[in-house]
């Protein structure tokens, strides 16, 4: 939906534009990323329980550390297809795209047959900041035109409060005990409510806005 617009602004050279519907995802992209990541790490037990029963608690490390990434997925995707797609340089996304590849296979050859799963996920996580490393540079006389640095601080400290406040409500609830469902239903009830509240209380820029255009 987005790279039409963009490739639209960026060749009709308005740049204003350009940048602020790029500004705007990225400030979702931070809100969603950081309420996932969040949300999944400390909650990955149960998730893995709830979909693949016990046998696969093991696994929990790994997916927690797969989930660490996650905003920065969000980030390469952003100035892979947004950015450097929109200006015509898929050159370079295929590039990063490739270096990132040979690094995930180096890493999961060293990683794997020492720690099996959790190899595999750091290689993931590792290849994942590989990609958006060689992007940023590539843009980096562009970069801060890209985000709302106050989008990342409030959204990462509504995440930590929104995760905290339902650790304490998980503790003297304790329905992940009783029902995995109705546990992890409560928790995202609670974590959605308080970071949402969070993201407003702080005044997060893509929020009020959002909430503007809804009132209208």
């Amino acid at each position: 939906v987005m790279l039409p617009r963009l490739s639209n602004y960026y060749g009709k050279h308005k740049e204003a534009e350009f940048y602020a519907l790029l500004r705007k995802n990225s400030s979702f992209i931070m809100i969603a990323g950081f309420a996932i990541t969040f949300f999944c790490i400390i909650n990955a037990k149960p998730i893995i329980v709830l979909l693949s029963g016990n046998t696969y608690v093991p696994a929990v490390p790994a997916m927690q550390i797969v989930m660490i990434p996650i905003i920065l997925s969000g980030v390469s995707t952003m100035l892979g297809n947004n950015v450097l797609i929109a200006q015509g340089k898929e050159r370079v996304t295929t590039i990063a795209t490739l270096v990132s590849f040979i690094v995930i296979i180096a890493i999961d050859c060293f990683l794997i047959p020492k720690f099996g799963a959790i190899g595999a996920a750091i290689g993931t996580a590792i290849g994942t900041f590989v990609v958006v490393a060689i992007e940023v540079i590539y843009l980096k006389s562009n970069i801060s035109s890209l985000f709302e640095v106050s989008s990342i601080y409030r959204s990462l400290l509504s995440g930590l409060l929104a995760s905290a406040v339902m650790i304490v409500v998980s503790n003297f609830v304790p329905l992940l005990d009783r029902s995995i469902f109705m546990g992890l239903l409560v928790n995202g009830f609670v974590f959605c409510i308080v970071y949402a509240v969070a993201l407003m209380v702080f005044r997060e820029k893509f929020i009020l806005d959002t909430l503007r255009g809804l009132r209208k």
